[in-house]
């Protein structure tokens, strides 16, 4: 059954229809013109870029110089100093992989296994390691073998 409005109440219905309609149309023209001047606004907010670790001077920026890193590994090869975990061969293993790495990056890498303490842990020798070579860069970070 269908039922018959009186024709005001028909036009009230049509135009609450077209109002929505329109205050969406409305609504998503306000948003796309704020995405559209957000992305002009924020666009150089960072002069960096995507260059973030790129040799050279990244957007221009006055007294800007690269920081030296390094990267810090070494293993405990094998002995009776290793105890019952033998790590013979591991570093030759993964050393040119964390070169490659570093070389990409721009870090040095040390192979820090000769500055291996002996009379301690094998995992003391990391701070060891670490500690000898603060001096000569800006950061150090460790990377497990």
């Amino acid at each position: 059954m269908v039922r018959r409005f009186a024709g005001g109440q028909l036009r009230r219905t049509q135009q609450l229809r077209r109002s929505g309609v329109y205050a969406l149309w409305a609504l998503s023209l306000a948003l796309g013109l704020i995405a559209v001047c957000a992305g002009l606004v924020l666009r150089r907010a960072n002069v960096l870029g995507r260059r973030c670790g790129s040799g050279g001077n990244p957007g221009g920026l006055p007294g800007w110089e690269r920081a030296r890193i390094a990267m810090v590994s070494c293993s405990a090869a094998s002995g009776e100093e290793a105890g019952p975990r033998d790590f013979q061969g591991l570093m030759e293993l993964v050393t040119p992989g964390k070169q490659r790495y570093a070389e990409a990056r721009g870090y040095d890498f040390i192979d820090a296994s000769e500055e291996v303490d002996r009379s301690r842990p094998p995992s003391w020798s990391k701070i060891l390691a670490v500690k000898r070579h603060l001096h000569r860069y800006d950061w150090v970070f460790w990377n497990d073998a």
